[in-house]
C-alpha cells in the first residue's frame, strides 16, 4: 500500500494562521442606539403559532382537467360555507348520490 501524499511539510511554520485575539462583544444598548440613530426599526420577534393542520382522514388524491368556469363555480361554493377542498368534494359527491338516487355511489 502506497502512502498518501503530504499536503504540508512536517517541519512549516504554521503560526501564522493562530486565532486572532478575542474581540468584546458590542452591548446590546450600544448596538440599539446605533440602529435607532441610523433609522432600522426595531421588529421584535413573533410568538410561534400554533400549526394550521387538520387531520381529516383524507388520504386518497384526486385530480381532474375541468374547465375554467367549473372549476371558478366549484371554489366559489366551497369558499361561501368555509368547506375545505376535499370536504367540498364529498358533499358534492353525496349530493349527487342523492340526486341520482344511488346510496352506494357505485
Amino acid at each position: 500500500m502506497t502512502e498518501r501524499p503530504k499536503l504540508f511539510n512536517d517541519d512549516e511554520d504554521l503560526s501564522r494562521f493562530a486565532p486572532a485575539a478575542q474581540i468584546d462583544p458590542i452591548p446590546a444598548q450600544q448596538v440599539r442606539a446605533v440602529a435607532d440613530a441610523g433609522g432600522f426599526p426595531s421588529r421584535a420577534a413573533r410568538q410561534p403559532r400554533e400549526p394550521y393542520r387538520y387531520r381529516t382522514g383524507r388520504t386518497e388524491q384526486f385530480s381532474v382537467r375541468i374547465r375554467p368556469e367549473s372549476f371558478d363555480a366549484f371554489y366559489d361554493i366551497a369558499r361561501r360555507h368555509g368547506w375545505k377542498v376535499g370536504e367540498t368534494v364529498e358533499n358534492a359527491l353525496a349530493a349527487l348520490q342523492r340526486e341520482l338516487g344511488d346510496a352506494t355511489g357505485r
